[in-house]
């Protein structure tokens, strides 16, 4: 597992949240269950990402 500071470290992002929050892999908006990370790169999935565990 990695915590979501690691991952923005990692990554150079900006976090928001729980910098100590755990995920425990990455998926689909879709897929995702709340201990894993997705992302959103073409707006037209924004309907996805607002409905998503993630």
């Amino acid at each position: 597992m990695i915590t979501l500071k690691e991952l923005a470290d990692l990554t150079t992002s900006r976090l928001v949240g729980d910098a100590n929050f755990k995920i425990s892999g990455v998926n689909t908006l879709d897929e995702a269950s709340v201990n894993e990370a997705s992302f959103l790169a073409n707006p037209r999935y924004l309907d996805s990402m607002l409905k998503s565990k993630a």
